[in-house]
């Protein structure tokens, strides 16, 4: 061999070398490329999934009273349902065994039928703000846990005290508006059948299981 010069075989040999690294980084390049695209896009997908998932959780919490960050404002309305809550326990009764009731339109003028009007509307505004109070569940770990999630407190209220609150409610006050009534007022000359009525008053004694949940509140 003159000058050093490489045989054509050796040549021909780095050509192709050099063409097959150049093909397998070209390759490699363009798997990247594929891959990588595919994983921004998961990743983009990944972060769609957790900011849903942050303003759904946002949305079901907003109108959340905790007991313990809003104890302030439920502790002071606790207080307006104890009041009425002893109300319950001790007038009720005394009402229903010697005050003579009121029949007629009369009766929108007379005391006590107006403060078991005012009764009524706590208690109603209760009822409605037991559907936003956030409620203490048994965690897994044998714990306690606060459920915040607006659509689990409403199942939760509607499987438990719902039915009890709507009916202590409603089933009194129905028969309060009906001696109000001038139908009331003509039907119910009866002395007997007026105190029977009006025994139905003390349902609103049952009120008084709300007190465990305010304790334990």
């Amino acid at each position: 061999m003159q000058g050093g010069a490489q045989p054509t075989g050796m040549r021909r040999l780095g050509t192709q070398g050099s063409r097959s690294k150049e093909l397998v980084e070209a390759r490699k390049a363009l798997f990247d490329a594929t891959h990588g695209s595919e994983k921004a896009e998961a990743f983009r997908e990944a972060v769609k999934r957790n900011r849903a998932q942050v303003e759904h959780a946002r949305r079901n919490t907003a109108l959340v009273l905790h007991p313990v960050k809003h104890a302030r404002y439920l502790g002071k309305w606790d207080m307006v349902t104890s009041i009425a809550l002893i109300y319950t326990a001790t007038l009720i009764p005394f009402e229903v065994s010697f005050i003579p009731p009121t029949l007629g339109a009369a009766a929108w003028f007379e005391g006590w039928f107006l403060i078991n009007r005012l009764l009524d509307l706590v208690f109603l505004c209760d009822l409605g703000l037991s559907f936003f109070v956030a409620y203490e569940a048994q965690a897994r770990n044998g714990g306690a846990v606060w459920v915040v999630h607006h659509a689990s407190i409403v199942r939760h209220y509607l499987r438990s005290w719902f039915a009890l609150d709507v009916s202590t409610l409603l089933a009194p006050a129905a028969f309060d508006f009906y001696i109000a009534s001038d139908a009331g007022a003509s039907e119910l000359t009866n002395l007997s059948v007026l105190r029977t009525v009006r025994v139905v008053r003390l349902i609103k004694v049952v009120r008084l299981v709300r007190a465990s949940r305010l304790y334990k509140r």
